[in-house]
């Protein structure tokens, strides 16, 4: 079963899930659930509500939240790492265009800097969701006085050593060079990985963190299938030249978002359009 959330039938959602609990596979939050002039938090009883019963569907595999979903302060955050925590079946988890409006000022209940807002989040996905396979999270805005990161580069290392892990999608989370650095190096030294898309845009990453990634896990046996690396600066010409150099023996990439330079791009096209084409077997 496909259940779907919306707006004003909170209440009516509640009782459906716990009647059809043993039997919901997917759980989808989209815009519609919240309010038309505002956005709303998982503090709020509605959208509490709905997230507490996700723990009790044992065949949940996939959960989507969709745009609208407003972070504040640390509890929000407890709230959602406590509705995916031990969750057994639970495959796929997306997090899509949330606002964060966190301050980096610890007043009344707000966001305590000691520690990135996000990582429970992070520690109990990757600790107790031993199935997961897609983990997606894409920050749509956040407070204009915010400047931090959303994770340390630290809590990153389960997801990278995990096996079973195959998408990967840390979009806008304020991510920098340091943990770009650290998701090059732990997932190309990790034995039985299955990852094939990392998403990575909108971040605080300079020419450096692209270099890494670039170096790491665009290899001549690199399984990465899709890499985005999309924000408002671009490669430098060493880093270019590597990636042109990567993508000449690699014949597994197929998707490459990255703000390549004008007199790049043609040869970058050229190789991704070869190996979409098969280019392994044609050389073969």
């Amino acid at each position: 079963k496909d259940t779907f959330a919306r707006r004003g039938e909170e209440d009516a959602t509640v009782s459906n899930l716990k009647r059809n609990k043993c039997s919901i596979r997917t759980f989808r939050m989209t815009m519609a659930l919240f309010s038309c002039d505002g956005y709303s938090s998982p503090t709020r009883k509605g959208l509490r509500s709905l997230l507490a019963c996700i723990p009790d569907m044992n065949q949940l595999e996939d959960v989507e939240l969709g745009g609208g979903m407003l972070i504040e302060n640390n509890h929000d955050v407890d709230i959602l790492t406590g509705a995916f925590r031990d969750h057994g079946s639970l495959r796929k988890i997306t997090l899509d265009d949330f606002i964060v409006y966190a301050t980096e000022f610890p007043k009344n209940g707000a966001h305590d800097n000691s520690s990135p807002l996000l990582e429970p989040l992070f520690l109990e996905t990757s600790s107790s969701l031993l199935l997961l396979e897609s983990l997606n999270l894409k920050c749509y805005a956040c407070h204009k006085r915010w400047t931090q990161s959303f994770v340390s580069p630290t809590a990153l290392i389960p997801l990278c050593q995990s096996t079973s892990l195959q998408t990967l999608t840390l979009s806008n989370l304020g991510l920098t060079d340091d943990h770009f650095m650290l998701l090059a190096d732990q997932i190309a030294q990790t034995k039985g990985s299955v990852l094939t898309e990392l998403v990575l845009n909108d971040n605080r990453n300079s020419d450096k963190g692209i270099y890494a990634i670039v170096n790491a896990l665009l290899s001549k046996d690199s399984i990465i299938e899709k890499l985005e690396m999309l924000n408002n600066r671009r490669p430098n010409k060493c880093t270019s030249e590597l990636l042109l150099d990567r993508l000449e023996t690699n014949y597994t990439i197929k998707h490459l978002k990255i703000n390549s330079q004008h007199q790049y791009r043609n040869r970058i096209e050229f190789y991704l359009l070869l190996n979409r084409m098969g280019r392994k077997t044609m050389s073969d």
